[in-house]
């Protein structure tokens, strides 16, 4: 069996200081305000990573290596400019956003996951 769990994971703590702890949680996709506090993505908007684990209004968010996620609309390219869309939902945001690329590995395009390289 091949796996790409836990290949070049990188993680940071974060803090939560606007919202309740509650708000955010494992599985969301999170980015920063200009104080590196810890909020949820806004709808077609780019992510700084992941949240992997809470404890209290600390964050651990995965920023690099293998994530496994839920997408919607059209299957995923290669490589693809990944922004959020609903609540630990991605999508591809196309050429009209700033998003970085993030390497798509494979895609089920039946149950509408994917394998990532944030």
């Amino acid at each position: 069996m091949v796996s790409y769990k836990g290949f070049d994971v990188k993680c940071i703590t974060m803090t939560c200081v606007d919202v309740l702890p509650d708000n955010i949680e494992v599985g969301d996709f999170v980015t920063a305000d200009q104080s590196g506090n810890a909020f949820l993505a806004q709808e077609g908007k780019p992510f700084v990573g992941v949240v992997v684990a809470v404890k209290d209004n600390y964050y651990t968010v995965q920023v690099s290596g293998y994530y496994e996620i839920n997408y919607s609309g059209e299957a995923l390219p290669v490589y693809a400019r990944l922004v959020a869309n609903k609540r630990k939902i991605l999508q591809n945001g196309g050429s009209t956003v700033t998003a970085p690329y993030r390497t798509v590995l494979w895609v089920d395009s039946a149950e509408k996951r994917a394998g990532i390289l944030l």
